[in-house]
């Protein structure tokens, strides 16, 4: 499962390269990649709160799964507009917000469900790898994202990063729920829980 965290994160981060550059070579003005940063990243606050209450309330794995599957199918269908040269800039923008709505009401059981993947003695541990996982996706994932861009295009890009959304999702769908370690939240922190795990 750290290794299909690693291999989505890194197409995320494919895909927000991409996206900038697109919306850039598109309209040739900075400040629609801008706009086009802030529908990706608002959302989270937004809807965070919102995010916090699905974890709560359902599945962690079974968010994480729909989730998998949103952000496949809107990088992909980014993919085939680029890729068939009937992408406009409003199409990056609307699809950038579907990402960070995805991204905003999932992030919450993505972190949580940690948790429930290793034994308590491990959940440190677990957390850690996370975190430097996350960091190094951030630093790697643009790096490959601009060498594809470069040697194909950004469609090509958005469909390998669409690509890489599918690994989280076999992984995902391949747990066995039996398996995973129950984290009953504290009834009087719930509400704090959820609004906390939320905003992170």
């Amino acid at each position: 499962m750290a290794t299909a965290y690693l291999v989505s994160n890194t197409g995320y981060w494919m895909g927000y390269t991409a996206q900038s550059w697109l919306v850039l070579s598109l309209t040739g003005n900075a400040s629609d990649v801008g706009v086009t940063a802030a529908l990706l990243f608002l959302p989270t606050l937004a809807l965070g709160m919102f995010g916090g209450v699905l974890a709560d309330r359902y599945p962690k794995w079974q968010v994480l799964l729909f989730g998998c599957i949103g952000w496949a199918s809107l990088t992909g269908l980014l993919a085939a507009l680029t890729l068939s040269q009937a992408v406009q800039a409003w199409h990056v923008q609307l699809i950038a917000a579907g990402i960070g709505t995805v991204n905003a009401l999932c992030w919450p059981s993505q972190v949580a469900f940690i948790a429930e993947m290793v034994a308590p003695a491990q959940l440190r541990s677990a957390v850690s790898i996370n975190s430097s996982g996350t960091q190094l996706t951030a630093s790697v994932g643009p790096a490959i994202g601009g060498l594809l861009i470069s040697a194909a295009g950004p469609g090509a890009s958005f469909l390998i990063a669409a690509g890489c959304y599918a690994v989280p999702l076999v992984a995902v769908a391949r747990v066995r729920v039996d398996e995973l370690h129950a984290v009953p939240p504290a009834k009087a922190e719930r509400g704090r829980c959820s609004r906390a795990c939320a905003m992170r």
